[in-house]
């Protein structure tokens, strides 16, 4: 696996856990962020939370698919990259027509607009 491919489907397991995470038990949470997110093998997992290796990698295989599964049936992270990827524009179409934070007349739009974005 290259490292750019690595890096994005340690960024799309992030999202699926930040989206999704709370319907995952306790202890699958901790291996996929232990994983993922402290970057340790499943070697390092397994010491540190006592069980065999393979039991990680089953366990850690098992979430992503429940993560998976779960953005297939809910679709809420392609929501969020959409709706972001539409305020990129929309703020694009706007500076294009002149209409920046820097105009004292658009400063209340611009705050509404960055509230919006969150």
């Amino acid at each position: 696996m290259t490292e750019q491919v690595r890096l994005e489907k340690n960024i799309s397991m992030a999202l699926l856990c930040d989206f999704y995470g709370q319907m995952l038990t306790e202890k699958q949470l901790q291996i996929l962020h232990l994983f993922y997110e402290e970057d340790l093998t499943l070697t390092e997992i397994a010491e540190e939370c006592d069980c065999s290796r393979q039991a990680v990698h089953d366990l850690k295989k098992r979430s992503e698919a429940l993560l998976i599964e779960y953005e297939q049936a809910l679709g809420l992270v392609a929501k969020h990259q959409q709706r972001q990827n539409l305020f990129k524009q929309g703020e694009k179409e706007l500076f294009a027509l002149g209409i920046s934070g820097e105009l004292e007349q658009a400063d209340t739009f611009w705050q509404i607009w960055q509230h919006l974005k969150r």
